[in-house]
């Protein structure tokens, strides 16, 4: 999914480290870097993706969750942590704002929240538990659909993902790891424990 950045989550009233008028090549003065990487929370977006020391954490906002991923704070490197991407957690950010992770870990004085607080339908915990109903009707989470035929076959709801998954834009043919009939999809995500194989697919 496009990496749809913005400053939505800088909070007016916040406390940041101004920014230098420097080009996007130019390197970052030391002056200008967090005084240690234990400050790179008090830090703008563009100089967190600079300062080698940093990292910038992305997530969906709660009020606008289909406009992608946006960011949402700046961490030392080294707290970076990751459990896969395969979760989703509803936090409150210091400032009260809700955002949903892609992920367990949260940045440092971020709080978990129940996942109603993110939705009033909730926030799944994985995407991949939904059934595919219910996976249609969540924010968070989008379907795998396949076709068996041709381009023009009714497309079939097969399987659920978080709607951060970056899916490439090959057309993959795959059929469920237990046989069955093999179905093509428009991009290279296919359903959890199904299996890659050659096939055409008529364009007609």
């Amino acid at each position: 999914m496009p990496d749809a950045r913005m400053d939505a989550a800088v909070e007016p009233n916040d406390a940041r480290v101004p920014l230098h008028d420097a080009g996007p090549e130019a390197a970052v003065p030391v002056d200008a870097r967090a005084p240690d990487a234990g400050l790179c929370t008090a830090i703008q977006e563009d100089l967190c993706v600079r300062d080698p020391r940093c990292a910038a954490e992305h997530a969906f906002a709660a009020e606008s969750p289909l406009m992608g991923t946006v960011f949402a704070a700046c961490v030392p490197r080294a707290e970076v942590c990751s459990d896969g991407g395969t979760a989703l957690t509803c936090a409150s950010s210091p400032a009260g704002r809700l955002f949903v992770f892609p992920t367990t870990c949260l940045p440092p004085g971020w709080s978990e929240r129940p996942g109603e607080d993110c939705d009033p339908a909730g926030v799944p915990p994985h995407c991949e538990m939904l059934d595919v109903e219910t996976c249609a009707t969540s924010a968070w989470c989008s379907t795998i659909e396949g076709r068996i035929g041709d381009f023009n076959g009714d497309p079939v709801a097969l399987d659920c993902l978080s709607r951060r998954e970056n899916c490439g834009d090959e057309v993959t043919c795959a059929q469920d790891g237990r046989g069955g009939p093999v179905f093509w999809f428009p991009n290279t995500c296919i359903p959890e424990n199904w299996v890659r194989v050659e096939c055409m697919v008529v364009e007609e």
